[in-house]
């Protein structure tokens, strides 16, 4: 019963606390360390702020549209998160239909699988039960081509900013507007560096690369900022994102073998009906530049065309 007892919270409440719960004991704990010793861990942890937001919104619109269905559990809306369980099947299915941002569209398959892993956080269940949509790179909107928004964005006046991007590969809010002067770094070998904290609070030194001309310019630039913010602004409608693209084909094939050289157990050969194939090796360090983890996240979102 609910009321004055007390005696038990809403499922929302119930869920909401979990996610807090396991971000208390992931908060500042090493994620690779964990699937390194003792993968179980994982599924028990949240380890960033921006997950944890992430799985809240999530969790609230599972709850929401459980709602809205008039969804019941032996006549009575859900009391416990075992009760909320049973609505998952039919919020899949519900999450395929559903209107996207643009007229006429619905979501995404990423955006479905968005939604599915706060909910399934929560709920303790695994993508594998339930019929959820393939993510297809070749569906991938983003940065694949010219775009509404491109023609409201000047290149030419952007020039100095697009060029640094695409010899750093610094991500936007995180990290493009939060770098300062003092994050250059020289390597001793030579060469230069950018020191960055990116997603999660993972540090990382994402090398400077490009034309002598491009890397000068750089170097310039963070040398004149001194202490302070690199670029105060940056434009909403900057393209950051493609020129983190091209900045991971730059590091790749700077490091990349040719293929017929290596061994096959050093080749990455693509999915999703691609024949491309990629030198691991090279994959590894681009990935790390990034900031990325996965050799597979750069192979279908930066390599493969």
């Amino acid at each position: 019963m609910r009321g004055k007892r007390e005696e038990t919270k809403s499922v929302k409440m119930l869920g909401l606390e979990k996610l807090e719960m396991m971000y208390r004991a992931g908060k500042g704990t090493s994620k690779h360390g964990d699937k390194a010793t003792d993968p179980g861990a994982v599924s028990r942890k949240i380890y960033s702020d921006v997950t944890l937001h992430t799985y809240k919104q999530a969790w609230i619109d599972y709850c929401a549209r459980m709602k809205e269905s008039g969804y019941k559990v032996n006549g009575h809306s859900p009391r416990t998160l075992q009760e909320a369980l049973g609505f998952m099947p039919s919020y899949v299915a519900g999450n395929k239909s559903r209107p996207g941002k643009d007229a006429g569209s619905t979501l995404s398959a990423w955006t479905q699988r968005t939604y599915f892993a706060g909910a399934a956080k929560v709920l303790g269940c695994s993508a594998s039960d339930y019929d959820l949509p393939a993510r297809e790179y070749s569906n991938i909107k983003r940065s694949r081509g010219i775009v509404k928004s491109d023609g409201h964005f000047s290149e030419e006046r952007n020039g100095e900013l697009l060029s640094f991007a695409r010899s750093t590969g610094l991500r936007n809010e995180k990290e493009l507007q939060q770098v300062r002067g003092s994050d250059l770094v020289s390597f001793p070998g030579g060469g230069y560096g950018i020191r960055v904290k990116g997603k999660g609070g993972r540090i990382r030194t994402a090398p400077v690369v490009g034309s002598a001309a491009e890397v000068a310019a750089v170097v310039d630039r963070m040398t004149a900022a001194g202490s302070a913010k690199v670029w105060e602004r940056v434009p909403k409608r900057a393209d950051i994102h493609a020129c983190r693209r091209e900045y991971a084909q730059r590091v790749y094939y700077l490091h990349a073998r040719p293929i017929d050289e290596i061994p096959r157990s050093e080749r990455y050969y693509c999915r999703n009906g691609s024949t491309a194939v990629f030198d691991r090796r090279a994959m590894l360090i681009a990935s790390k530049a990034l900031g990325h983890s996965r050799i597979n996240v750069i192979a279908g979102h930066y390599l493969d065309r």
